[in-house]
């Protein structure tokens, strides 16, 4: 048999213990890094989507149904290898009076998923110009991550932007 003293000193397994501790650690960190460039990804892709749905709609005269469904058909292809059941979007239009107060008013929303923009007057005062209006766009996705669902459950992204209309002082529903 062999001695506690020749046991110790053998080293014909130090790599493969080595590798058995390090292994775990090293596909930790590589499936951390795959998930964080995923959310980073979806992340970019849903301020894209905000701002090409305003770019989209600020272009517009008078926005029609048919106009506003074929922008939210490009953002299911902005959006893309993501799913986008979990997208909503809100757009509102805000109208400012022509007189010294620059009064807004709620001139329409629309939506997608549910999305909605919250407290719209609000959020166009500051934009505030007599006889303009300011077109107001929220994006809001739930990325479920790929590897750690079951650790932080999905995450919520929202974008908020505002623009002016390019070719009139406001966009129309029609």
């Amino acid at each position: 048999m062999r001695t506690l003293a020749q046991i110790w000193s053998c080293r014909r397994a130090v790599a493969a213990i080595e590798m058995a501790i390090v292994t775990p650690v090293l596909l930790t960190l590589l499936l951390g890094s795959v998930e964080t460039v995923q959310m980073l990804r979806s992340s970019g892709r849903i301020q894209t989507v905000a701002f090409t749905v305003g770019d989209l709609v600020t272009q517009q005269k008078d926005l029609t149904t048919t106009e506003l469904n074929n922008i939210y058909q490009a953002t299911d292809l902005i959006l893309a290898p993501f799913p986008t059941a979990a997208l909503s979007i809100g757009v509102a239009s805000v109208t400012f009076t022509s007189d010294e107060n620059a009064t807004p008013t709620l001139a329409w929303t629309e939506s997608r998923n549910g999305g909605t923009v919250d407290q719209p007057l609000t959020l166009a005062t500051p934009f505030a110009a007599a006889g303009q209006s300011v077109i107001i766009v929220t994006v809001d996705y739930s990325y479920l991550p790929i590897f750690a669902n079951f650790i932080f459950g999905p995450l919520a992204f929202s974008e908020t932007i505002y623009a002016r209309p390019r070719k009139s002082t406001d966009v129309k529903r029609t």
